[in-house]
């Protein structure tokens, strides 16, 4: 019996130190359970700050949603042969104005002539107008043709223009309509050169009619950057903006303050114009 009391007491003793000792298990696993779940809620509570102050959070920003400018053709009427220096461009250039054209000088690399696929040849050529359709450019290289100058069509084009919501800025909320205010403003500018350039050749309209035209799409210019500037628009596309925008709106004071005579400021009108496209074209090469 004695025996028997001392093993049952034996037994019941290990059992309850298992029980004991496992009871204090459990409470220390409930306890790192409870640090981990801490842990991890902190963390993702963070992670979703993070996202959401770097426009990541699809709750604020849509990162699918895209503003699209579709991109366009213009065609130049390039005059005399593709020269290798720019120097000899800026020669040919000067007579071209002289004679009422643009002498806009571009590097031939990346364009398109004569209807064909891109020039491997890095050239310069010098174009004395540009038209918004090929026929009238062909139209015009016929007429030069009879004169004995040598001229061919030249195609310059504005690739499309592609910026996700998400990449114009790092903030939650974002009024992009200044930023498309701003590539609206690009397509009226080209545009009314355009008329200007076409109705000065054809004495539709006179060069004091012109500079008051021109003198509004510059105080449209001179309002537009600014309200860009006041939104939370990315510093460095701001930047790539400004530039490229500074350009055209340079060229448009130029011609307000031109005093000169009609042939001269028709001549600056279509260089006025071929810069806005080239501007442009630049600006969607960096951007788009």
């Amino acid at each position: 019996m004695v025996f028997l009391f001392r093993f049952v007491s034996g037994v019941g003793g290990r059992v309850r130190a298992f029980v004991v000792k496992h009871q204090q298990l459990g409470r220390m696993f409930l306890l790192a359970l409870s640090l981990l779940t801490l842990f991890l809620s902190y963390s993702a509570f963070n992670l979703f700050l993070n996202a959401r102050d770097f426009g990541f959070n699809r709750q604020f920003i849509d990162t699918t949603k895209t503003l699209t400018v579709q991109g366009f053709s213009i065609y130049g009427v390039q005059v005399g042969r593709e020269v290798d220096t720019l120097e000899r461009a800026k020669l040919d250039a000067g007579s071209v104005r002289a004679r009422g054209g643009a002498g806009f000088v571009i590097n031939s690399g990346s364009l398109s002539v004569g209807g064909g696929g891109g020039s491997e040849r890095r050239g310069f050529r010098v174009i004395a107008s540009a038209y918004v359709r090929r026929a009238d450019a062909q139209s015009v290289v016929n007429g030069l043709a009879t004169e004995n100058i040598q001229a061919n069509v030249v195609t310059i084009s504005v690739p499309n223009i592609k910026v996700r919501q998400a990449e114009l800025t790092h903030q939650t909320q974002l009024d992009i309509q200044p930023f498309k205010n701003i590539l609206d403003l690009f397509k009226q500018i080209y545009n009314v050169l355009y008329t200007l350039s076409v109705g000065l050749d054809t004495s539709q309209i006179l060069v004091a009619d012109a500079q008051i035209q021109i003198a509004g799409l510059l105080n449209e210019a001179n309002a537009a950057l600014p309200k860009l500037e006041q939104t939370e628009i990315s510093q460095i596309l701001l930047q790539i903006i400004s530039k490229h925008f500074n350009n055209v709106t340079t060229g448009l004071s130029a011609l307000v303050n031109l005093h000169t005579s009609k042939t001269n400021f028709s001549a600056n009108v279509k260089y006025t114009y071929l810069s806005s496209i080239w501007n442009l074209r630049e600006l969607a090469l960096v951007i788009g």
